[in-house]
């Protein structure tokens, strides 16, 4: 990618994240579970740091990429590519799928109820459905 749009190449590099073309515009919506179809490009935010990093070289480093997405998501649409998990999303469902949601929770439940398949946020399965 670095190669090919030196101006994302530069944006990549200025803030060390990752630009992602998003799929093809030409289906609804609605015809697959992506939905963000609409936008000109895709931006995640990461860091990385070595596994033994203590707590001080963990919260800065969490500050920053705080920082960086609040920065950043003016510009964006709200939505969120659903490969990239973020643990401080409340509604990362809707952010992630859309309108769609409810309809991939329904086939979850029929096809998956136990949840085998999942990662850290994935569709949940029926038996995550419970209310108490």
């Amino acid at each position: 990618m670095n190669g090919s749009v030196p101006e994302w190449g530069a944006l990549q590099d200025a803030i060390a994240g990752e630009v992602v073309l998003p799929a093809s515009p030409d289906y609804d919506p609605h015809d697959t579970a992506f939905v963000h179809r609409d936008e000109l490009f895709l931006l995640k935010q990461a860091v990385v740091i070595a596994p033994d990093t203590g707590t001080t070289g963990r919260e800065p480093a969490r500050r920053w990429l705080t920082k960086s997405w609040e920065t950043t998501r003016r510009w964006g649409s709200e939505g969120v590519y659903p490969n990239f998990p973020d643990p401080d999303l409340e509604d990362w469902g809707h952010a992630c799928y859309g309108a769609n949601y409810d309809r991939l929770v329904q086939v979850k439940a029929k096809y998956d109820p136990d949840n085998f398949f999942r990662f850290e946020q994935s569709i949940p399965g029926e038996e995550s459905l419970v209310v108490a």
